[in-house]
């Protein structure tokens, strides 16, 4: 059962905060946890993991539009030459990249928010 809104039970919860405390990636002041200034986290090391979160992102995103709950939740399916595939693909790097710049700079921290941006031809990779 969730127990709060980030969808995660009160032990789920209790988890994260340990691994974020021991990782040095906040710090409780008073009663209130705080952000300590950290780099985000880069799974390229353990692909894995990063699969693994991805996966359980697009599932959180899937319960949500399932839900009707709120949020930008997006398709297009279409067909494009191989060359302007290309073309997407870079846009969708460099969108991914300006997010994470808007984000790192982004103050005071207010809200917790997911992006879940995918780009795949579904004719290939199988």
């Amino acid at each position: 059962m969730c127990t709060h809104l980030v969808g995660i039970t009160l032990e789920q919860e209790r988890e994260a905060l340990a691994f974020l405390h021991d990782t040095d990636q906040i710090a409780l002041v008073g009663a209130l946890w705080e952000q300590r200034e950290t780099p985000p986290v880069d799974t390229r090391r353990h692909p894995d993991v990063g699969r693994a979160l991805k996966a359980h992102w697009s599932a959180v995103a899937r319960e949500r539009i399932l839900e009707g709950a709120p949020g930008q939740y997006s398709y297009n399916v279409f067909t494009v030459s191989e060359a302007d595939f290309e073309r997407l693909r870079e846009l969708h790097l460099r969108y991914f990249h300006e997010l994470r710049t808007l984000v790192a700079a982004s103050q005071p921290g207010e809200r917790v928010c997911v992006t879940n941006v995918q780009l795949f031809a579904l004719d290939a990779g199988r």
